[in-house]
C-alpha cells in the first residue's frame, strides 16, 4: 500500500503526463487503421501475412504514436478518454492566498508589502505548493517587522505595534489586508484657565481688606511633537459662578460706594474682575470761631480822647472721627471786619 506522500507524488507525475497518456490509450486503434490503409493501397496479402502484420502492429503500438505519419493525422479521442482527460484537469488546480501590508504616514500610502502562500489542489485536496514539503496543507505568513519612523509610532486598529505577527493560512483563508498607520508622537497635558474676582475693602480711602475669589477651568491639550501643532479638548465646564459675598458691616463706618454682584457667572474667556467697596467712618462736625481785635486809642494834648475797637471773626470746620477720635480742621475763613 502506498503512503499519502507517495500517492501525491504519483498523482503529480501522472498529472504532468496526462495529455500523453490519453494518446497512448488510443494508439492501438490509430496504428491499426493506418496499417490497414497502407496494405490496402499496396494490394492483396495473405491471411498469414495479415496476421503477422496485426501482431507486429499490436506489439509496436506505442511506437506508432511517435511515427511521423501520426503527426499528420487528426486524432479523435474516444468518449472514455475525453472523460478521463477532463477528470484529470479538474483534479489539479492552483491558487494563491495573499496578505497585503499597507504603510500610511501623514494620511498617504508610503509603502506596500505583499506576502504570498501558493497552494495546488490534487484529487480534491489542497496542499501547500512547496518544493521542500509534501502533503502539507497549512502554510504561514511570516512575521513582518514594521520599519521605524523617527517621531512616529506605528498603529494597527488604534493599537501601537512594532510588527505584524505571523499567521497560519490554508487554501480556504481569504486574502488579508493589514493597514499600518504611522501616528506622530504626542504629549498630553492639562491646561488651566484661572478667572479671579478681587474685592477690595476701603476705609476712608485706605485699603482695609482684600477678599480674593477664583474659579478654575481645565482642558486637555495634545501637542504633536513633530509639527508642534496643538489640539485642544473641551473645557471641563462651560461656565462657573463665584461664591456669593455679603458685604461686611463695620462699627463706626457706613458703606458709601461700590457693589458686589451676588450671582457672578463667568466663562473661560471672561476677564478678571475687581470690585472696590468703600466705607466712610462716621464723623462729628462742628465749627470753631476766633475773633481777632484791634484797639485804637486816640490822644489829644496828652489826654485820651477816644478809643476805636476793630475786630475780625474767623471760623473753621472741625471734623472729629468717631472711630479713631482723630480731629481734622478746616481752613479759617474771615468774616467782614467791623468797627465797634
Amino acid at each position: 500500500m502506498l503512503s499519502k506522500n507517495n500517492k501525491q507524488l504519483m498523482v503529480e507525475k501522472q498529472a504532468a503526463k496526462k495529455q500523453r497518456y490519453g494518446l497512448r490509450k488510443l494508439s492501438m486503434g490509430v496504428a491499426s487503421v493506418l496499417l490497414g490503409m497502407t496494405f490496402l493501397g499496396a494490394g492483396s496479402i495473405s491471411a498469414t501475412e495479415n496476421e503477422n502484420l496485426e501482431t507486429a502492429t499490436t506489439e509496436n503500438q506505442v511506437e506508432a504514436v511517435s511515427d511521423p505519419l501520426n503527426e499528420q493525422t487528426e486524432i479523435t479521442l474516444t468518449p472514455q478518454a475525453e472523460a478521463e482527460k477532463q477528470t484529470d484537469e479538474q483534479a489539479y488546480e492552483e491558487k494563491a492566498v495573499t496578505r497585503t501590508i499597507n504603510l500610511y504616514k501623514d494620511g498617504e500610502l508610503v509603502d506596500t508589502k505583499i506576502q504570498t502562500v501558493n497552494f495546488h489542489k490534487i484529487l480534491g485536496t489542497w496542499y501547500v505548493k512547496n518544493d521542500g514539503a509534501v502533503g502539507v496543507k497549512t502554510g504561514q505568513f511570516d512575521a513582518y517587522d514594521i520599519p521605524e519612523q523617527a517621531g512616529y509610532t506605528a498603529q494597527v486598529n488604534g493599537v501601537a505595534v512594532d510588527k505584524v505577527d505571523n499567521m497560519s493560512v490554508t487554501a480556504d483563508t481569504p486574502n488579508q489586508v493589514v493597514d499600518v498607520y504611522y501616528v506622530a508622537d504626542t504629549k498630553t497635558y492639562t491646561e488651566e484657565r484661572v478667572i479671579t474676582r478681587t474685592i477690595n475693602i476701603w476705609h476712608d480711602d485706605k485699603l482695609f481688606d482684600v477678599i480674593p475669589q477664583e474659579v478654575v477651568f481645565t482642558r486637555e491639550v495634545t501637542e504633536n511633537l513633530t509639527t508642534g501643532e496643538k489640539t485642544y479638548g473641551s473645557w471641563d465646564e462651560p461656565t462657573k459662578m463665584f461664591d456669593e459675598v455679603t458685604l461686611p458691616q463695620y462699627e463706626g463706618y457706613k458703606h458709601t460706594e461700590g457693589t458686589v454682584q451676588k450671582r457672578c457667572i463667568v466663562n473661560p474667556n471672561s476677564e478678571n474682575i475687581v470690585n472696590d467697596i468703600k466705607y466712610t467712618s462716621e464723623k462729628e462736625i462742628s465749627e470753631e470761631t476766633r475773633i481777632v481785635e484791634r484797639v485804637i486809642n486816640i490822644y489829644k494834648d496828652g489826654e485820651h480822647t477816644e478809643t476805636v475797637k476793630q475786630s475780625v471773626t474767623f471760623t473753621r470746620e472741625v471734623i472729629k472721627n468717631l472711630v479713631t477720635d482723630e480731629i481734622e480742621y478746616g481752613e479759617w475763613i474771615a468774616e467782614d471786619g467791623k468797627d465797634r
